[in-house]
């Protein structure tokens, strides 16, 4: 089965301007929706993770470049709750960010983690939804990216350390 994963993973990756999801035939990434918890489309993200590079190999394997643009990302987000009134203090997250090439959001998934403070499904996602909607990660690559990092709110992040785009 690994055999097979990475013969997978070669092809798909050997022929990106064959479509988002060549290989996988009747899965599409119109089947995932743009906001969901991790774990819920478990299969569909596997095969997207097949298929993009990280965040990290778009900076060119530039670890504080990447991770500037990731902080600045949930800063940004943190940003836009408290214009929405939501208090995030005390969350803390796992996230899965699937961005297009030109750095616009695809899907962003989320999972609570253990000794957070609660949030409502009901109040975060279209939060999410309105943050992807409106926000465009500052780098652009050759082919669909990603990313899986966690958070604790507030962020207090604005100090760049990579100059780099």
């Amino acid at each position: 089965m690994l055999i097979v994963c990475c013969l997978m993973s070669f092809s798909i990756q050997a022929s990106p301007e064959s479509g988002p999801m060549a290989g996988f035939p009747g899965s599409t990434m119109d089947s995932i929706p743009p906001v969901f918890l991790i774990g819920q489309y478990s299969e569909e993200c596997e095969k997207l993770n097949l298929q993009q590079v990280s965040l990290l190999q778009v900076c060119q394997d530039e670890v504080l470049l990447a991770y500037d643009k990731w902080m600045y990302m949930l800063a940004d987000l943190n940003d836009l709750s408290s214009q929405f009134g939501i208090d995030l203090k005390g969350c803390k997250f796992w996230f899965s960010v699937y961005y297009h090439k030109d750095g616009s959001i695809k899907h962003f998934s989320y999972y609570l983690k253990p000794g957070s403070k609660k949030i409502d499904a009901a109040v975060f996602d279209p939060l999410l939804l309105t943050f992807i909607s409106n926000y465009k990660m500052p780098i652009s690559a050759d082919q669909d990216y990603n990313n899986y990092g966690s958070a604790v709110f507030p962020i207090a992040y604005r100090k760049p350390l990579a100059h780099k785009n």
